[in-house]
């Protein structure tokens, strides 16, 4: 299968399952928490299931995280949504990337919560998800998925990159390589099942605590 099959390929199944998230949230008629990609869908489950375990804040058990696909299907999903009068809250990583674009009410402030608000200072320039984590953790998975392809290659990250997936992308791309964000995605998952406490450090679990408490509070209030 050529490159362009298999890209248009993976466009197919990612349309595929965003339909089918869609078509469950307007059949169930339940509260949906929308964020952009499957990387983000993938950390997000995995930390909540652990510090639900822990008694920590978590995703509300009533809240269903919905992954869109990017942040153009966000806006697709999240018109759809509005359309079938299913409430959401929708988790950005730009503070203004998507809000401004989004139909009906859900580009109100209260529905719309930035990933960057649960990381001290609140970095202006936004946060992904990945930036929850801790970045020596990160470092390291990024480095043991592209093992091979770094083994010859000096990879020189720069700090002025404050988000950490671009700045990663940016030095992978000056090092003539491909960044697999996915992959990175996957291997992480693989370890916190094996060590929860080494994947999710006290630091990072800060973060996704004060990140769920943001979302707890916010679909408490919405719900009222």
């Amino acid at each position: 299968m050529q490159r362009d099959e298999i890209g248009a390929l993976k466009q197919f199944v990612e349309l595929d399952l965003l339909d089918t998230e869609i078509s469950r949230a307007l059949l169930d008629d339940s509260w949906s928490l929308i964020v952009e990609g499957l990387t983000d869908y993938w950390y997000l489950l995995g930390a909540s299931n652990i510090l639900r375990e822990a008694g920590s804040d978590a995703v509300p058990a009533k809240l269903s995280i919905t992954p869109a696909g990017n942040s153009a299907t966000v806006l697709y999903m999240t018109g759809l949504l509005s359309s079938g009068g299913v409430p959401a809250i929708v988790l950005q990583a730009g503070r203004s990337e998507i809000s401004a674009r989004l139909p009906g009410g859900f580009g109100e402030a209260s529905n719309v919560i930035c990933i960057a608000d649960a990381l001290p200072g609140a970095p202006p320039d936004g946060a992904d998800v990945e930036d929850l984590l801790d970045p020596k953790i990160y470092d390291r998975f990024v480095r043991i998925v592209h093992k091979g392809k770094l083994k010859d290659r000096d990879l020189k990250l720069d700090p002025k990159i404050t988000r950490i997936v671009p700045r990663y992308r940016d030095a992978f791309a000056r090092a003539g390589l491909a960044f697999y964000r996915e992959r990175v995605a996957r291997a992480f998952m693989r370890m916190l099942l094996q060590s929860s406490e080494s994947a999710l450090p006290p630091s990072s679990r800060a973060h996704f605590e004060r990140l769920f408490a943001l979302v707890r509070d916010r679909f408490e209030s919405l719900r009222d």
